[in-house]
This record gives structure tokens, sequence and C-alpha cells, in this order.
């Protein structure tokens, strides 16, 4: 269970009480959360909570306002917001001797009315990550929780194996005659069988599925599979389609690349997504409950969206389209 240390500065009590529900949010979703306001009632020497309480979280969260501003930076009078003062000490102090350590661990966060501005100079806001809550809902702190639950939204694909490319074939040149130029018209006929058996390979994955029951745990088990077949086969399609010589015109060729730029594009957002929703299947308790829903709606607009720009390069250049329902 991660832990964070929320520091900030009492600015309004409204502010007080968009720190406390944030806060309360992010324990919703299993981040442990040290706030002053809820060590509040017993006596205690605030400065030596404060130091214990940073030097044992996780990450702490800067939250911005006018005050956090100019206190963290000690610019202002010194009688005013002490503790921060104090806080924004010991952290300079940290990123001065262990900036490697710390300043992964060091968060700024800005709630909503707020501005990278109201961020004290020490925390870098303008050449180091910042986090801006659209709002205070969970969808609105989704970015701060993947960073501080190490989910990222994009991860990096694992490396494949280097194909086997041997060189291109001299052009004949006996009596005076060269290899015939290839058309757009050419290459569209000549790939266009093998759009086709990608499109039916995807037909029959989702035939073999089923009925997809969302709501159950094998029936995400079994969507995320189709995915990861949907992904396989256009993977395997694409080593038949990049064997096929592109036209000879340039400009054909441009075309072509675009073409083949919008099928990769999508071959790899499949894959994307079912690594997205093995994560979410897989992992218990609420994060998994309010992230899913989301997840699924913003991957599967982006397929939609890429599927349909695809469909519309295969119109354009009279291909065979490969994922036509």
């Amino acid at each position: 269970m991660p832990h964070v240390f929320v520091t900030y500065t009492h600015d309004s009590q409204n502010h007080k009480d968009d720190v406390r529900f944030f806060s309360r949010l992010l324990r919703e979703v299993g981040i442990d959360v040290t706030l002053d306001q809820w060590a509040e009632g017993v006596r205690q020497d605030w400065s030596s909570w404060a130091t214990q309480s940073i030097l044992t979280a996780d990450y702490v969260l800067v939250i911005a306002s006018p005050q956090y501003a100019a206190a963290g930076d000690g610019l202002g009078p010194s009688t005013t917001n002490p503790g921060v003062r104090s806080e924004a000490a010991i952290l300079r102090n940290l990123l001065h001797s262990q900036r490697d350590t710390w300043t992964p661990k060091l968060l700024p966060v800005i709630l909503p009315g707020r501005q990278v501005t109201e961020l004290p100079h020490f925390v870098l806001p303008h050449t180091v990550d910042h986090y801006v809550i659209t709002d205070l809902t969970n969808p609105g702190i989704t970015d701060l929780v993947r960073v501080i639950t190490n989910q990222p939204r994009l991860v990096r694909p694992p490396l494949g194996t280097i194909p086997h490319l041997p060189p291109d074939p001299e052009p004949d040149l006996t009596n005076g005659h060269r290899r015939h130029p290839t058309s757009l018209e050419t290459y569209a006929a000549t790939i266009s069988p093998i759009c086709l058996s990608i499109r039916a390979r995807l037909v029959q994955a989702s035939n073999n599925s089923g009925d997809l029951v969302m709501e159950t745990t094998s029936g995400r088990d079994t969507a995320t599979h189709l995915v990861e077949n949907y992904h396989e086969v256009m993977t395997e399609g694409w080593w038949d389609l990049s064997k096929i010589p592109l036209p000879t015109s340039e400009d054909d060729r441009r075309r072509i690349r675009a073409w083949q730029e919008s099928y990769l594009r999508l071959k790899d957002s499949l894959a994307n997504y079912s690594r997205q929703m093995e994560a979410i299947n897989h992992r218990p308790g609420l994060m998994s409950y309010f992230v899913r829903p989301f997840t699924n709606l913003v991957a599967g607009q982006k397929s939609l969206e890429l599927t349909s720009q695809l469909s519309h390069q295969c119109e354009l250049l009279g291909i065979a389209n490969p994922v036509k329902a």
C-alpha cells in the first residue's frame, strides 16, 4: 500500500476542504494519506510530526496555492505559515542532498481552480512533471494515481526479433530490359487477398469467443483473450503484407506507407489495450472497480478511431479492408 504525505497551506476554509476531500479520494483507491486535519485532537509536536511524516512517506504531495508558493520558497514575512516553511525547508534540503531520490518522490499537485504559478520554485514545476487534478472525482485523479501506484498509461512494447531482410535483387538489364514498374492498382490487387484472409481470421476469433459478460471475471478474461487474438492475427498478417513490394511511384509509396502506419497503429493499440485489461482484471479492490469502465471507454474509442482511419484509407486506395465487420 503506497503512503503519501500532503503538505499545503491553510489559505482558506474552502482550500482546506478541497485538500481533505482530495485526500479522501486517494484513500478510497487504496492510497494511505497522512494529513494534518486527521491528526488533530491530541497535543503534539507538529514539527516532529511533519519531519517523521516526510521521511517515512513513499511520496510527498505539494498542493499548489498562493500562500504555499510564497512560503515554500521562503518569501514574504517569516511569521506567516511557519509550519509549511519548516516542511518546505526539509524538502529543499532533501532535494539538495539526494536529488535523484527525492525528485521522483516529490509530486506537485494542482487542484481545480489553482494554477501552476501557485507552486513554489523549488519543485521545478515547469521543467519537471506536475499533476493537474481536472476535478475532485475518481476519474479526475487517475493520472496521479497511476504515478503513485506505478501503473503507467502506456508501456514500452516488448522487443521483437530482428527479421531476416535479404538485399533486393538487381534489375535484369539483359537485352536492355528493366523490371516493369509496379502500379498502385497492381499493389492493391496483390495485397487485397491477404487483407481478406486477415478479416476472415478476425471474424473467426470473434465467433469463437461466444457471448461476453463483462460483469463476470470469466467474461472479462475472455474479452482480454479476444483482444490478444485480434493483435496476434494482425501481427501475423503484417508479416505477409510487408513482403509485398511497394509501388514504383514515390507518391504511391508515400500513400501506401500512410496506410501501413494506420494498420500498425491499430495493431499496437490492441496490444496496449489487452495489457491494460489484464492488469486491471487481476487487481483486486476499488482501484479495479473504478478504473475499469474508464479504461474500457478510452481504449474502445481509440480503437474505433484507428479502425475508421484504416477503413477510410482502404477505400481511397482500392484495398480490401482487413478489419471490416
